[in-house]
């Protein structure tokens, strides 16, 4: 993400809610570090997000 958002690339993140079955809190932190990461590469290079069917 950090690539594509610093070379004007895009990046895809493919996760369903099934994920979270296993190892449920594990998984939300992880999602929670993808978020904070992705608003800092927001701020610092304005990195947005899409809906694919906007690809």
């Amino acid at each position: 993400m950090s690539y594509a958002a610093r070379n004007g690339k895009i990046f895809h993140l493919w996760w369903h809610p099934h994920n979270f079955g296993r190892f449920t809190e594990q998984n939300l932190r992880q999602l929670d570090e993808i978020c904070r990461h992705f608003s800092y590469l927001q701020r610092r290079y304005g990195y947005t997000s899409s809906f694919i069917s906007e690809l």
